[in-house]
């Protein structure tokens, strides 16, 4: 068990710090060692997520869930998957079937753990980047994330604002109805939380579901810029950290 956790461990500090060549090879030993771990696997499977190997990863979330089907992570992990799958077909800008499947993980893992900021916010923004191919959907979608301001608010507020993720979640409530200033300010004030060796990999991951919004049209154009500027925000902060570790 101490050679597993130390494996896992690991994998966890190398993929925090973006270096997910050496973090596959600790949490492929983990697997290895312990099959019948479901966090084991759900952690390879973001790891391999982010190396961009989305099939293997999709296998790794299935043993995963396989092994407990009620971690709220583990669907919420799923749920990311497959909108990156979705992100990458062809011919279109999304698979809206895959996309779908990925909004219905979200709340699947909404529903294990209620009031999860993560999980609603993720769910909302992909209602309405649905909201392209079922337009009469938007004004619900554009009504939730703006009802989950408050949750995300309070979370952020719990937390003594020392949470990045749930200054990350507040910032897209904002962003994505139009509240461009203050949805800025929150992800700024969110970067600033995240340690240099860890906001390429915090920040990859909060940059791309803002990128969907600029390949379809479900945004007025102040809102379009204010999302354009956040991911420009984001990528600044990526190659100065870059900048400092050389």
């Amino acid at each position: 068990v101490g050679c597993v956790q130390a494996h896992y461990q690991l994998g966890l500090r190398l993929q925090n710090a973006a270096d997910y060549p050496a973090a596959l090879d600790e949490l492929q030993a983990v697997v290895s060692l312990k099959p019948d771990w479901a966090a084991g696997w759900r952690q390879l499977g973001v790891t391999l997520s982010k190396s961009e190997y989305l099939a293997d990863a999709v296998q790794a979330f299935q043993h995963a869930v396989e092994l407990d089907a009620s971690d709220a992570e583990t669907w919420a992990t799923v749920g990311g998957v497959r909108r990156r799958l979705a992100r990458s077909s062809e011919g279109s800008a999304f698979d809206w079937a895959i996309l779908r499947e990925a909004r219905d993980a979200y709340r699947r893992a909404s529903h294990l753990r209620s009031n999860d900021t993560y999980s609603l916010v993720n769910a909302a923004r992909l209602e309405l980047l649905l909201s392209e191919v079922e337009p009469e959907t938007r004004p619900a979608a554009l009504a939730n994330l703006r009802r989950l301001e408050n949750l995300a608010r309070y979370e952020a507020d719990s937390r003594d604002r020392c949470d990045p993720w749930k200054l990350f979640d507040l910032a897209d409530t904002l962003l994505l109805t139009g509240r461009v200033d203050d949805g800025l300010a929150e992800l700024r004030a969110g970067i600033e939380l995240i340690d240099v060796t860890r906001r390429e990999s915090y920040l990859t991951s909060v940059i791309g579901p803002l990128r969907d919004f600029l390949t379809v049209d479900v945004l007025d154009e102040p809102t379009t810029a204010g999302v354009r500027e956040a991911i420009e925000i984001g990528e600044r902060a990526i190659a100065a950290a870059r900048s400092s570790a050389i």
